[in-house]
């Protein structure tokens, strides 16, 4: 059986995609960001290194996008705006909080009222987008020019995560061949991307 978790029917679309992208995107992620890690706790890491939260990034992307496209709302009706607002809010104070990536965070989402399988999709799908296109912001931000989709070593890899890492690299502010900017693809896809200043010098 693939590790894969059964997304619940209609939570999201198809395909996940914000829309053409702009830079104001990382204009924005990269202000926003920077407060944010004001805010996040240490980490003391066992090196004995102390260190922001490392995904300042993802908090921010999470604040500004968090939930925008979860469809229903745990009733089964189109989520409000108002329900899409508290659940952003979930969203970006369980990436805020270290140690949320496992049981807590989907925890937080079952108790805005989505059942155990819910709450798991949406943990999962939110915290990939959240890292990942706050990655994005933050790559584009440094100046790298290009990137590379990672499949994951799961079992069962989608046809359009496996034709965005057959491009090898690609312009970093072009689409997948997918159409996705980064990952993820998909409910639950478990994909990555790495990004360089000069792809011809990467192995």
């Amino acid at each position: 059986m693939s590790w894969r978790f059964v997304p619940a029917e209609g939570l999201y679309p198809n395909e996940l995609r914000y829309g053409s992208f702009r830079r104001e995107w990382i204009e924005a992620n990269t202000a926003l960001s920077s407060a944010v890690r004001e805010e996040l706790p240490r980490i003391e890491l066992q090196d004995g290194l102390a260190w922001g939260a490392p995904y300042s990034r993802a908090v921010a992307w999470a604040a500004k996008f968090g939930g925008a496209l979860v469809l229903v709302a745990p009733d089964g009706a189109p989520l409000s705006q108002q329900q899409r607002q508290e659940l952003r809010l979930i969203i970006r104070n369980s990436l805020a909080t270290p140690g949320t990536s496992d049981k807590p965070f989907p925890r937080a989402i079952e108790a805005f009222g989505y059942s155990e399988r819910q709450a798991k999709t949406i943990s999962t799908t939110e915290e990939r987008l959240a890292n990942c296109y706050g990655a994005l912001c933050g790559a584009i931000e440094v100046g790298m020019k290009a990137k590379r989709w990672l499949v994951s070593n799961d079992p069962g890899i989608c046809q359009g995560c496996t034709a965005n890492h057959a491009q090898g690299w690609v312009p970093i502010e072009q689409p997948f061949a997918s159409g996705a900017m980064a990952p993820a693809n998909h409910v639950c896809c478990r994909c990555d991307a790495v990004y360089c200043r000069d792809p011809t010098r990467s192995a």
